[in-house]
């Protein structure tokens, strides 16, 4: 196997169109990518190899593979959106046996969020009985216990004739065997699953070659060179040959070849001296969560500060509890600048109650001064002041009128 790499994705990926074009339509070539790449390789394959080789070669990502495999079963698939409705239905089915999320289990998006987590934690092979039986903290163990009990109660859901992404892509090794006169390249990804990598194992040993395109920095961080040292393990464990090429980084005068490519079909800003990137992402989710880990690129690569780093957007409001509840998933920091009507504030609220009673000693404008949290007052002397003077009458005629003296409580509560 060989490796192409450089600090730059845009630029790892230049020989892949020079060995498309080297086929020339002789070899079946196979290009893995991720989803969001999908559109642009097939754009740029027609663009810089020609018309005849597209013929031979296939673009496929992950989810394009399994939707091929999935019109061959027999078996219902189980797409996300019905994944999500049955883990709604069994989160309020078993919310009474919930130890830690029995109230988050009532939030909007508790169903979705689990389901994203149960699907991850299948890919990477998680065994739930072997991390409850490790020494945990006990708010951790009823968490882990939580999501345990609704992945058995989805994995029984599932065994009833259904089959879903995880699923398909653990047969997906079982398939490649047809791939002996195949070329695989694997191009754009920055990580890949337990699951993806049994299917990337099976590409070392039925294809005809298998070729990586990826972004490698010596001594970078642990996140830019993860699928670099990920493929590299496996070969190892597989006995295959692994080759490094580094891509040359003279600069092209143009930069076409450096970054043109990712700008086609789109309406592409300045490129200022290369710090100013696209990303396109198929839902918020995924945006927030590229979002975070380029923020977290940032401060462990090159020392940034998270209160150097500033967000815009169109309405921050919109993306407040979404971008909140990833970024403290990475542990990020984030204040949001947003406008606040000062006439909702305690303070001016009780400013402006104050003039009120002064203006015109009412009974709604009392009653508004003094539950105010800056009139310093006790809830429960509050409360006991309302009940009084509501049941003396003294809220009527400006509370001028005198209290009776044999009223008792009530009364010491009303002065």
């Amino acid at each position: 196997m060989r490796a192409f790499t450089s600090p730059r994705i845009e630029r790892a990926v230049d020989p892949l169109f020079d060995l498309l074009r080297e086929a020339d339509g002789r070899e079946r070539c196979f290009v893995l990518v991720p989803d969001r790449y999908t559109q642009t390789f097939e754009e740029q394959i027609l663009r810089r190899t020609g018309k005849t080789v597209t013929f031979t070669t296939e673009v496929f990502s992950f989810s394009r593979l399994l939707y091929r495999l999935k019109k061959r079963e027999d078996r219902s698939f189980l797409s996300r959106e019905q994944g999500v409705m049955v883990l709604k239905k069994l989160i309020a089915d078993r919310q009474g046996d919930l130890r830690s999320y029995r109230r988050s289990a009532l939030t909007r998006n508790f169903a979705d969020t689990l389901y994203d987590l149960l699907q991850k934690l299948r890919l990477e092979g998680f065994d739930f009985e072997r991390a409850l039986s490790l020494p945990l903290r006990e708010p951790l163990r009823r968490r882990l216990e939580d999501i345990a009990l609704l992945d058995r109660a989805y994995r029984d859901f599932l065994a009833d004739g259904w089959v879903d992404a995880p699923d398909l892509l653990a047969e997906l090794p079982a398939l490649c065997g047809q791939l002996k006169d195949t070329r695989v390249f694997l191009a754009g990804f920055s990580q890949f699953s337990k699951a993806e990598r049994a299917v990337i194992a099976s590409f070392l040993q039925n294809a005809a070659g298998v070729d990586l395109f990826c972004a490698r920095k010596e001594g970078g961080p642990a996140a830019l060179n993860e699928v670099f040292f990920q493929v590299r393990a496996l070969c190892q464990k597989l006995d295959q040959p692994f080759e490094e090429i580094e891509v040359p980084q003279d600069p092209d005068p143009l930069r076409e070849k450096l970054e043109g490519f990712l700008w086609e079909g789109v309406t592409a800003p300045v490129i200022c001296e290369g710090r100013l990137s696209l990303f396109a992402a198929e839902s918020r989710e995924a945006q927030m969560r590229e979002l975070a880990r380029r923020i977290r690129l940032l401060t462990h690569a090159e020392g940034v500060r998270f209160r150097e780093i500033a967000l815009l957007f169109p309405s921050p409001q919109t993306v407040r509890t979404e971008l909140t509840r990833v970024f403290s998933e990475y542990g990020i920091p984030c204040f949001f600048d947003r406008k606040i009507p000062l006439r909702t504030h305690p303070a001016a609220r009780f400013a402006l109650a104050l003039l009120a009673a002064a203006e015109r000693s009412d009974s709604a404008n009392i009653f508004r001064l003094v539950k105010n949290p800056c009139f310093g007052a006790d809830p429960d002397q509050t409360d006991a002041f309302e009940n009084a003077a509501r049941m003396l009458g003294t809220e009527y005629g400006g509370f001028f009128r005198p209290f009776p003296e044999d009223v008792g409580e009530e009364a010491e509560a009303v002065r």
